[in-house]
C-alpha cells in the first residue's frame, strides 16, 4: 500500500512538472492604475499557491493559539483533578496475575 501511495505522489509530480514545462510562455499581470507585470505563467501559479498556503496557515494559527490558551488556562485551573484521574500504575516487582 505505501508504494502504491508514493506511486501515486509520482505520478501527480509527472503531471504538473509537464504542465509548467508546458506552460512557460510570459503572461500579463494587469494590477491597479496601469501597473502591468510579466512573467511565466508557471511563476504566477506558483506565486499565489504560495501566497494561499501562507494565508492558510495564519488563518488555521490564530484559532489553534486561541484554543491552546483557553486549554492551558482550564488545565491551570484543575491540577489537583487531572493528577486524580490518572491511573495508577502497577508495581512492577508484582507478577500481571498475582492476586493481593
Amino acid at each position: 500500500m505505501r508504494y502504491l501511495i508514493w506511486l501515486a505522489k509520482l505520478a501527480v509530480f509527472l503531471i504538473l512538472f509537464a504542465f509548467a514545462l508546458r506552460n512557460t510562455g510570459h503572461v500579463t499581470l494587469s494590477g491597479l492604475q496601469g501597473a502591468q507585470w510579466q512573467a511565466p505563467l508557471i511563476l504566477w501559479l506558483l506565486l499565489f499557491f504560495v501566497l494561499g498556503v501562507i494565508a492558510g496557515v495564519v488563518a488555521m494559527w490564530l484559532p489553534y493559539r486561541r484554543l491552546d490558551r483557553e486549554l492551558r488556562h482550564i488545565r491551570a485551573q484543575q491540577p489537583a483533578a487531572a493528577a486524580a484521574a490518572e491511573p495508577a500504575l502497577p508495581d512492577a516487582a508484582q507478577p500481571l496475575d498475582a492476586v493481593i
